[in-house]
């Protein structure tokens, strides 16, 4: 940008309409007739489709009014890799969450959808032993062919539950090739507050 006025302009703040949209500019005065550099950077994930975002910004001019309102649109592809939607990695194993919360008052199932990102097959288990009897596992399907997605399932039977359960059970998946520490999802128990 250029200042086209005539007293020297220094940018105090930028806003955007929305956290994906990060500006970056420099805080020194610009003097009349002189450039200054703002940039925006968009960061689209999971914001597929057109966008429209509005930046705001302000100079020593004024704290509450903008003194220039700049518009950023465009398009963004969506991803064809799949992987996009699964941010959590053990290994090939690829997982859209590592935790799931269950009520611990009534019968419930609870999913995690994983990809095998890998080259081979996987077979999914749980370390059973340390599994409280209130909590059964399974991987549906059993193997996962590379490429395929898979669904972790977690099912609570309060039937076998103590009266007073524990904040969260720790699940050690099994057939990813890492230590328990790294192959570890949650259950969270309760509601959280």
């Amino acid at each position: 940008w250029e200042n086209t006025g005539d007293k020297p302009l220094v940018v105090t703040r930028v806003e955007t309409t929305c956290g994906c949209a990060r500006p970056d500019y420099e805080r020194r005065p610009v003097l009349p007739g002189e450039e200054g550099t703002l940039k925006v950077t968009y960061y689209p994930k999971r914001h597929p489709g057109s966008f429209h975002r509005r930046i705001f910004v302000f100079t020593q001019l004024s704290d509450k009014l903008p003194t220039a309102i700049l518009e950023l649109t465009g398009q963004v592809t969506p991803s064809t890799r799949p992987t996009a939607d699964y941010p959590y990695a053990m290994n090939t194993l690829l997982l859209k969450q590592r935790s799931v919360r269950i009520a611990g008052t009534q019968i419930q199932t609870e999913r995690i959808e994983c990809l095998n990102a890998g080259q081979t097959p996987l077979h999914i288990t749980a370390d059973t032993l340390l599994l409280p009897p209130y909590i059964r596992f399974e991987c549906e399907p059993e193997t996962t062919p590379p490429g395929k997605t898979c669904d972790l399932i977690f099912r609570f039977r309060p039937e076998l539950a103590p009266e007073r359960l524990p904040d969260q059970v720790p699940v050690i998946l099994q057939g990813v090739g890492l230590p328990p520490v790294q192959s570890t999802v949650r259950i969270l128990i309760g509601t959280g507050r």
